[in-house]
């Protein structure tokens, strides 16, 4: 996974582990991508991963602290 992430520029700042049974696991990862556009492009590589799967994408919304305040 880590390796399909980096591959598109992301890099992974969270990992979550939801659920985990049967031998399968429920992992939420935050990746920050430079690219909003490399989304798809990043779901792909995750697909070629063996018994990976995408469940859901979604932005976040990032706030940035202005070192003024």
């Amino acid at each position: 996974m880590a390796s399909r992430i980096g591959a598109v520029g992301g890099d992974i700042v969270a990992i979550d582990i939801l659920d985990r049974a049967e031998g399968r696991a429920v992992d939420e990862f935050v990746v920050e991508l430079g690219d909003g556009d490399l989304v798809d492009l990043l779901v792909t590589e995750i697909h070629e991963v063996d018994g990976v799967s995408v469940d859901d994408v979604s932005q976040a919304e990032i706030q940035v602290a202005n070192p003024e305040d």
